[in-house]
């Protein structure tokens, strides 16, 4: 046997020796790429995020007028399907962040599987059906993709539609359904048969391993409910259990270790096979018009009131009025600065006789005190110091008014001010 690589395995090793990416160029902008299950090509993205923004954005509006510009003659090719499908891969690949007004990704699934529709050619096309595939990713239900997939006839014959279709299933937990579904491609001998035969025995697998783990969780418990009833108790105890006490544990006739029951669709007993004896299903509609309900039209904007709850608006509380003395206002009172000090002057002589009535008069000698008293009042050597007032406190209040301590030292004339 002649050593060396097969033609296969050269191509491989040749294609291999390609450049290799720098996964630092893309390293900023990993959370603006949208997984995909086949894998993103490292170059690809490194190539989208290398260029300045202006820069990308011209090159992708020239390849897409590129695109468009085949499509106008494209019914004039041998495989126009080929077409649309080098530009639905090229979106994919330009915009790795899924469908947005730049990419405009589901409305190009949209023209593409719909102008298809009636062509017998591409039924059964493993890229026809691709295309319907990433349009049931991209919309609110993708059940019903799936349904006008079945009642049309397409892609029947490929195991893809079928495994796609049962993970939709398996996500809804709708298990019975998807089984239905597996069965019916495998009756079918859908291609490639071995791999979805394959992946029929590994949905039943899945399908069987919460059976398998409660019946591995079963002797368990039972093992240790016998060690529990096997603890030996005192006569006096076991004769008189739980008097008058309460009752510890799970109420009867509930198990401990019950499993929480899950609502069930009814809709998930019914068949996803359509009937052959109902009514054709020609035409899907755009995602837009199945939605229609959830959008709201638009309407103009200036000049529109919005509508306001039936509830009345609480009234506002009438103001505070502040109370003002007539009299006052009637009566203003003035201040006469001359008369003002005089009258401070006054003032403080009286209140200062009023708590020394004898400060005026002259000084003498105290009495010397009796032997009698002298036992009960300690011996005063003079007179205490006199207190002084600086400020009349009589002047605060003149003419039913009351003055502050600044306007009083204001009114002298010591603290005027002349211009």
């Amino acid at each position: 046997m002649e050593a060396g690589l097969s033609q296969q395995q050269m191509g491989i090793y040749e294609e291999s020796q390609g450049p290799i990416t720098d996964m630092d160029s893309i390293e900023l902008d990993k959370e603006n790429i949208k997984p995909s299950r086949r894998g993103r090509s490292a170059a690809a993205l490194a190539q989208v995020f290398g260029s300045s923004a202006d820069e990308r954005a011209q090159d992708l509006q020239t390849q897409r007028a590129g695109f468009e510009k085949e499509l106008e003659g494209m019914n004039e090719l041998d495989d126009p399907l080929d077409v649309y499908h080098r530009y639905v891969k090229w979106t994919i690949e330009n915009y790795p962040q899924g469908h947005n007004q730049q990419s405009n990704l589901v409305p190009l699934l949209e023209r593409a599987t719909r102008h298809f529709l009636d062509d017998n050619r591409y039924l059964n096309d493993p890229r026809y059906l691709r295309m319907w595939l990433l349009y049931a990713n991209q919309v609110r239900d993708p059940k019903v993709i799936f349904a006008f997939l079945i009642r049309n006839n397409i892609g029947m014959d490929l195991a893809a539609f079928y495994q796609e279709y049962a993970d939709l299933l398996e996500s809804l937990n709708r298990l019975d359904q998807a089984d239905e579904i597996l069965q019916l491609g495998i009756n079918r001998r859908a291609q490639p048969l071995e791999r979805l035969l394959r992946y029929h025995k590994e949905f039943q697998r899945r399908m069987m391993e919460p059976v398998a783990q409660e019946a591995d969780a079963q002797p368990e418990e039972t093992q240790v409910n016998r060690s529990i009833l096997g603890h030996k108790v005192s006569s006096t105890r076991s004769a008189h259990p739980n008097r008058g006490g309460i009752r510890s544990g799970a109420p009867l006739g509930q198990k401990p270790n019950k499993k929480m029951s899950i609502f069930s669709d009814t809709d998930s007993g019914r068949s996803v096979v359509p009937d052959s004896s109902a009514a054709p299903w020609s035409h899907l509609g755009t995602d837009v018009s199945r939605r229609k309900e959830n959008i709201r039209e638009a309407t103009r904007w200036k000049g529109v009131t919005l509508a306001q709850s039936g509830r009345s608006r609480p009234t506002p509380a009438e103001k505070l009025d502040v109370f003002q003395d007539e009299e006052s206002e009637a009566n203003p009172v003035s201040l006469n600065p001359r008369a003002l000090a005089e009258q401070t002057r006054k003032h403080s002589e009286d209140s200062l006789l009023f708590s020394d009535p004898l400060r005026n008069f002259p000084s003498k000698d105290e009495p010397q005190p009796t032997a009698t008293t002298s036992k009960r009042l300690p011996l005063s050597k003079g007179r205490a110091k006199a207190e002084k007032m600086v400020v009349d406190t009589g002047n605060v209040y003149q003419q039913d008014r009351e003055f502050s301590l600044e306007e009083l030292r204001a009114s002298l004339e010591q603290y005027r001010y002349h211009e």
